[in-house]
């Protein structure tokens, strides 16, 4: 829609704004770390003022404006910088696309398109979902050992890197963080061919480390590296008690 945008303003039928226009919407899919919003306001039978927000991680995004309506369920907005935003109404959702003079906007990572609707709300994916566990059965005996440090890593679940097994356990590494805050915040986590878990997440000035293994107290090579980024927090051994599932 954005090339109708850009040629063919003023040339597609006037349409009128009704009610089912106005109002907040969420953006589909919103997750804790990459959730949108958009707010529209009437300003005449044709013309409505909008806000969209959008997030991901500590990057925020932010553009507002008027636009017009180009019919009876698109509208059309052109801004500074080579930002062209279309909306297209189709029953309850609201479509939003941006042109890429819209990412002046927003902060890395960040983007405005999708489809929005009133009744959508913010999802949190569990470990599984994110493919660091292999089932629910998994990450609920995870939920055990982790207790309430549990949200930790699901907090820190927003950017997922495959990390190298320095102890040579044969086990899957993964290293996960916050857009805008991986030097600040972070957590990992290390499962075996067996499901052996080894992992760490940072809690305020404390890094806190659970494995599900009895073998003793000694800090894998892996942990003890990925720990060492995270400068002024202190280690603590939470448990070693194993689990099974």
């Amino acid at each position: 829609m954005l090339w109708c945008m850009a040629d063919c303003t003023g040339n597609m039928p006037e349409g009128h704004l009704g009610d089912f226009w106005l109002g907040e919407r969420t953006r589909i899919g919103s997750t804790i770390h990459t959730v949108a919003t958009v707010s529209i306001q009437a300003l005449s039978s044709r013309d409505f003022a909008f806000e969209i927000h959008a997030q991901s991680g500590a990057h925020i995004g932010y553009v507002s404006g008027s636009a017009t309506l180009m019919g009876h369920n698109q509208g059309a907005f052109v801004g500074e910088n080579g930002c062209m935003i279309g909306f297209v109404l189709q029953g309850d959702i609201l479509e939003i696309s941006t042109s890429e003079g819209c990412m002046w906007y927003g902060g890395v990572g960040v983007y405005f398109d999708g489809e929005y609707r009133s009744d959508v709300g913010i999802v949190e994916p569990s470990l599984s979902e994110k493919g660091i566990l292999g089932s629910n059965l998994q990450e609920e005996a995870f939920r055990k050992l982790t207790g309430s440090a549990y949200p930790l890593f699901l907090e820190n679940a927003h950017l997922v890197f495959t990390g190298e097994d320095l102890d040579g356990f044969g086990a899957t590494v993964y290293e996960l963080g916050v857009r805008g805050l991986l030097g600040v915040m972070g957590a990992i986590v290390m499962v075996g061919q067996d499901g052996e878990v080894w992992a760490a997440v940072t809690d305020d000035d404390l890094v806190k480390y659970f494995t599900s293994e009895v073998a003793g107290p000694k800090l894998p090579r892996t942990i003890e590296t990925w720990c060492a980024r995270f400068t002024g927090k202190d280690l603590v051994f939470m448990n070693r008690d194993s689990f099974e599932y």
